[in-house]
């Protein structure tokens, strides 16, 4: 029941500000600057594409269960809130949710599985003269990765071998007995192979979403570490030194018109250089605004103005567009909420927890 209490953790933040999908989105990595902002906003980041390959069948199955079952009730259409009862099973275990770091690292998940499972399994088995096995991945990216740092270990494979494991060790420690357990018995050796997905389901007894999600949370608390104590785990880092991550990267029509403005275009330059519509302009410049941490926002909406609407949110309690435009004066823009909604969910200023109210 992890998936189950991150989606009802994930409804008690939004509060019904947005629908059933907008949790599906961010639990797969929609790439829409809604959904990252959402994210930001709720202080949810952390569970953004912690589980990729969720279906929205099987998210929709989930929901219905947990709305069957009380732990949800329906507010409108598509709309919930989790109920006391969801907050209670959410508050048993408040551990499963903890430890994810999705917005960060979500895209660096995979290759590092595929290169460490690998490496692991290539080093077990050449060191005891195995050449014969079948790799844990046939992508190809893995593979040459693996290669190409075989050659540097092949001369002192014993010495690569008990760093690797002693690192593997440590990083197992900071882990619950459940996650640790399952990603050890995923690995393969010299003359084993780890279990499938399908293995591990059975064993554990729990779904195919479960136990990917736990994969991941072990991953990420991994990469957590290697990136916070780079001296710790020098072989893991090493893994992972070529791979970017990119969770900050800006889409390229956002990124033409980011470099338009650092060579000082105004916005209505850029819409006449790019010939596009005003409107798509201010959507890039909210996504840089939410990408890039530093960008100067109060070029574009005055501090007094950011103050204006903070006071709106406050009254009208929420973070929807058209309930806060409502407690405005007509002159104050979307524009200019967008950016201050932009400023508040990437901790720039105002603080967040509901702003405060």
């Amino acid at each position: 029941m992890f998936l189950e209490r991150i989606i009802l953790y994930c409804f008690e933040k939004i509060q019904a500000e947005r629908s059933a999908s907008s949790i599906y989105y961010l639990l797969t990595a929609k790439k829409s600057i809604q959904t990252v902002q959402d994210a930001y906003l709720y202080r949810i980041d952390s569970f953004y594409g912690i589980l990729p390959s969720l279906s929205k069948e099987t998210y929709d199955k989930k929901i219905v269960h947990l709305h069957r079952h009380h732990y949800l009730t329906q507010m409108d259409n598509s709309y919930f809130e989790t109920t006391t009862k969801g907050k209670e099973f959410v508050d048993m275990q408040p551990a499963q949710i903890e430890g994810f770091h999705g917005i960060e690292y979500h895209q660096l998940v995979q290759p590092f599985t595929d290169r460490l499972l690998l490496l692991i399994q290539t080093i077990a088995n050449t060191y005891q003269r195995n050449y014969n096995f079948i790799p844990t991945t046939d992508k190809w990216i893995a593979e040459s990765f693996v290669k190409r740092k075989f050659h540097l270990y092949k001369d002192h494979l014993d010495i690569i071998q008990t760093r690797l494991y002693q690192e593997l060790h440590q990083q197992l420690l900071l882990l619950g007995d459940t996650e640790a357990s399952i990603f050890v018995d995923r690995l393969s050796g010299y003359n084993y192979y780890g279990l499938s997905m399908e293995q591990l389901s059975q064993k554990y007894k729990l779904d195919h979403e479960n136990i990917e999600l736990l994969l991941s949370k072990v991953i990420m608390q991994f990469l957590y570490n290697i990136h916070t104590k780079l001296d710790k785990y020098p072989i893991m880092q090493s893994i992972i030194e070529d791979l970017r991550d990119d969770h900050t990267t800006l889409s390229s029509s956002a990124a033409k018109t980011y470099t338009l403005l650092k060579k000082g275009h105004q916005i209505n330059d850029i819409v006449r250089i790019r010939n596009l519509k005003i409107n798509t302009i201010q959507d890039h410049i909210v996504e840089i605004a939410i990408r890039d941490h530093h960008f100067p926002i109060y070029n574009f909406v005055s501090k007094e103005t950011v103050e204006i609407i903070f006071q709106a949110m406050k009254r009208s309690n929420t973070f929807r567009l058209r309930e806060i435009k409502q407690c405005l004066d007509t002159n104050v823009s979307y524009f200019e909420i967008r950016l201050t909604l932009a400023l508040i969910g990437t901790s720039r200023g105002e603080t967040n927890d509901r702003v405060q109210i």
